[in-house]
Formats: structure tokens, C-alpha cells, sequence
């Protein structure tokens, strides 16, 4: 075969090669309009990426463990937004630049929850529902819970703790009451002030519980109580008929009067 007959036969292969590739294109561009005419009901696959000008992936849409995942990424890559299933509850997750999680949106039993988190992804804020009741918890760098705010018989409490999650105040509304408590380091109520009959009470209480000083408004008049270690009220101070008393009570409860000795305690 000379060089002309072999110039000839390459070109005539090149040519078919043409027409077979532009075939195929107006194959694909009668089912693209086709598609886009009559729409498709179903598209499986396991991972969907659509991508920016510079080809980078910014959503993606893929099975992970069997469960559904949608993720949305900045422009550069890193992930802003997941979005997803796990065991049978659904979540929603922010990132920042550090890839770091700083807020989660999720289901827990059935409840929802929001956990706001710090820069390197430690929780610091948790807000939630739990049996029907509402709370907030702060926690501290060692995620130990150091504030809470919750509901509690369908009255509010705030609870503040020390560094390693002791409770220390305790601010709650009981049976219509407002109550406010200071704990020591055991876990014991050594002060606290109340509501009671619609009048402020103070009370003073010893390391382990027990009530030695307690201040009160009863009927609009005052009065104050010391107690001994046996919780018995040996020393009164109170007011009646506009006038000021003081009794002194001995262990045994016999009483006397330090001041007009000629009346007795009401």
C-alpha cells in the first residue's frame, strides 16, 4: 500500500470515528431533553457530589452505615453542615474552620436538644426536653455541669455548682414559694431564706444540717430564734402589742423573761 492509500485509509477511519462520537451525542442530547420533558421519579445512587466552578465538592449526599448524610461544604472543602440520621434519630451538626463541631441540633428519646459548643468542640451550653420538662445546663472547661435551669413540678430551679459539679445555691419555687439554699462542701443546707404564709423567712443551720438561728415575719410582727444542739429554741426575740421581748429558755424548756418579767411568751 503506497503512502496516499494509507493517508486515505486513516482519514477515512478518523471520519467514522466522527460520526459514531457525534451519533452518541445526539443520542445523549434527545435523552436529556427527554429526561427534562418528561422528569424522572427515581434517581439511586449511593453518593451524589454537585461541585463549584473550581470542581470542588460543596454538597454531598451519600449513605454512611446505612443511614442517611447530607453535607455542606465551604468553598474550600471543609465542612459548614451535616445533616443526618443516626439510630433512628435525626441531627444537624455546625462546624467551623477547624473542622471543630460547635453546635448540634439532635433528637434524644423521642426530645429535642441543642448543645452549643467552644471553638475546640467542647460542650459549654445544653438545652433540652426530658420527660416532658424543659432545662438548660451550663458546663466548665472540665465539662462539669456548673449552672442548670430547669422545671421541676411545673415550678422553675436554677442550680449553680462548684468547679467539680457540687451543688452550692439552689434557687427554686415550691408550692408557690420562692426558696433559696446554701450548701457546704457535704452537700448540706447551711443557710436559706423562704416565702411562708406570704412572709420572708431566714434560717441558719450548723455543718450538718441542722437549724440554729431562725429569722422570721409572722403576722406582720418579728422574731427571731436561736436553737441548741438538740433543736430546742432556747432563746427568743420577737415583738408583741408593739413592743420588743426577749425570752430565755433553759435545755429542759423552762422559760424566762429578761425583759418585762411580769409577761409571759405568747
Amino acid at each position: 500500500m503506497n503512502p496516499l492509500e494509507e493517508r486515505l485509509n486513516r482519514l477515512e477511519t478518523r471520519v467514522t470515528r466522527y460520526r459514531n462520537f457525534n451519533i452518541l451525542l445526539c443520542i445523549l442530547l434527545v435523552a436529556v431533553v427527554t429526561v427534562a420533558q418528561t422528569g424522572v421519579d427515581v434517581i439511586r445512587t449511593k453518593k451524589l457530589e454537585i461541585v463549584n466552578d473550581a470542581g470542588q465538592t460543596v454538597v454531598e449526599l451519600r449513605s454512611l452505615l446505612g443511614e442517611g448524610r447530607v453535607f455542606v461544604n465551604s468553598a474550600d472543602g471543609k465542612v459548614k453542615v451535616g445533616i443526618g440520621s443516626h439510630h433512628e434519630n435525626g441531627g444537624i451538626d455546625l462546624f467551623n474552620s477547624t473542622q471543630a463541631r460547635v453546635v448540634n441540633l439532635s433528637s434524644v428519646d423521642e426530645e429535642g436538644v441543642v448543645v452549643v459548643c467552644s471553638a475546640d468542640g467542647k460542650p459549654k451550653v445544653a438545652i433540652g426536653s426530658q420527660h416532658g420538662k424543659g432545662g438548660i445546663g451550663i458546663l466548665n472547661s472540665t465539662q462539669k455541669s456548673v449552672v442548670e435551669l430547669a422545671s421541676l413540678n411545673n415550678d422553675g430551679i436554677v442550680v449553680v455548682r462548684s468547679a467539680d459539679g457540687e451543688m452550692k445555691v439552689r434557687l427554686a419555687s415550691i408550692h408557690k414559694q420562692g426558696w433559696i439554699n446554701i450548701f457546704n462542701s457535704t452537700q448540706k443546707s447551711v443557710a436559706g431564706l423562704t416565702s411562708f404564709d406570704n412572709e420572708g423567712t431566714l434560717f441558719v443551720n450548723s455543718a450538718d444540717g441542722e437549724m440554729k438561728v431562725y429569722i422570721a415575719s409572722d403576722q406582720g410582727k418579728g422574731g427571731i430564734k436561736v436553737f441548741n444542739r438538740t433543736q430546742q429554741p432556747v432563746v427568743h426575740l420577737f415583738s408583741s402589742d408593739g413592743e420588743g421581748r426577749v425570752f430565755v429558755e433553759s435545755a429542759d424548756g423552762k422559760k424566762g423573761n429578761i425583759l418585762f418579767p411580769d409577761k409571759d411568751m405568747p
